[in-house]
């Protein structure tokens, strides 16, 4: 009688657990590539005009940043590129039955706190975009540099002192002229 070999021993059924054994590995290396791209990877609020737009923006650090100071804010987010340019971005959003000049100078005045934060101690520069209803009302860039907090001045003109308003609405515009802020 023949000597039969059990099927496990034989050259075929070695050469299939193999190629299983191969894509098993294959399958779980993609998944976690696939994970660490995601990680990498956030949706990053462009605003042209007037209108938000979105756009994937990679190797955004994940942000530990405090915005508990925002306190009229209804939703913020932030962009943290402290590593890749050392900018950060605050989007705020306020509440759509809310005054925007009004909101606008809280937010101003609550960015002298923000400002003081160890999260963002190595950023130079802090772009804070106020949203009402997906329309921009604010956009102003604090030069970090020039920011130098006091007990004498309001936090107010501090804040306005170190930074470049980009952009206002006529309300905003009007709110603060009439209160002599800006």
């Amino acid at each position: 009688m023949k000597n039969v070999k059990p099927f496990y021993k034989t050259w075929w059924f070695i050469v299939i657990i193999i190629i299983i054994v191969l894509a098993i590995i294959g399958a779980v290396r993609d998944n976690s590539d696939k994970e660490n791209t995601s990680n990498d990877m956030q949706v990053v609020e462009d605003v042209v005009g007037d209108k938000v737009q979105e756009e994937v923006v990679e190797d955004v650090t994940e942000t530990t940043i405090d915005t508990s100071v925002f306190e009229f804010a209804t939703k913020v987010d932030v962009t943290d590129a402290l590593r890749t340019n050392q900018h950060v971005t605050v989007k705020l959003v306020i509440s759509e039955d809310s005054k925007p000049g009004m909101q606008v100078q809280n937010i101003i005045t609550q960015t002298f706190d923000f400002l003081q934060q160890d999260d963002i101690k190595d950023a130079k520069k802090i772009t804070v975009l106020v949203l009402q209803n997906d329309i921009k009302v604010t956009q102003y860039t604090v030069q970090k540099d020039n920011f130098v907090p006091n007990e004498t001045d309001p936090m107010i003109e501090l804040v306005l002192q170190a930074s470049e308003i980009e952009q206002m609405s006529d309300e905003v515009k009007q709110h603060g002229e009439s209160l002599e802020l800006w």
